[in-house]
């Protein structure tokens, strides 16, 4: 019944990522604090196809079209690997959240945009019975900001 599942559901975590530049430490934009996406313009490109990200793909490449972005230095990859490899091996620039493995690269650095187009949410949902350190542990992961220690801890009282 939709009594029962709603009772056992313990709580929602939700949190709104920030948009990084993934830029090649040898790009010279990499240097720069901000980034605007107009900085990018003549940039190449690096995001997942159509078929693995259909979302991502539509808002990024409204947001190149926008920029008038041209569509020959768009360069399309299947996997997040090979998004981040890519970026690694200065084929292009890539827009992605703050929880990654290029964050410690020491060949790329993230750098913040200035948009109105922000990464995707994260978010969780969990049983009252499920193990709290489980969905700590998990959860933690991406809760820079500590509010999932406050929703355990407000729980637990």
């Amino acid at each position: 019944s939709t009594q029962s599942r709603s009772s056992a559901a313990s709580d929602v975590y939700k949190r709104q990522q920030q948009t990084f530049a993934a830029v090649n430490c040898q790009n010279p934009l990499s240097q720069r604090q901000r980034l605007e996406p107009a900085d990018l313009a003549q940039e190449d490109f690096v995001m997942l196809s159509e078929e693995i990200s259909p979302a991502s793909y539509d808002d990024l490449t409204t947001l190149l079209n926008r920029i008038r972005h041209p569509q020959n230095r768009r360069h399309y990859v299947f996997s997040t690997e090979a998004l981040f490899t890519s970026v690694e091996a200065n084929q292009g620039i890539a827009f992605v959240d703050g929880h990654n493995r290029l964050k410690t690269s020491p060949y790329v650095r993230l750098i913040p945009v200035e948009s109105s187009t922000k990464a995707p949410n994260f978010g969780a949902a969990w049983l009252k019975n499920t193990d709290k350190q489980a969905v700590y542990s998990f959860v933690s992961l991406f809760d820079s900001e500590g509010a999932l220690k406050e929703t355990l801890a407000a729980e637990a009282d």
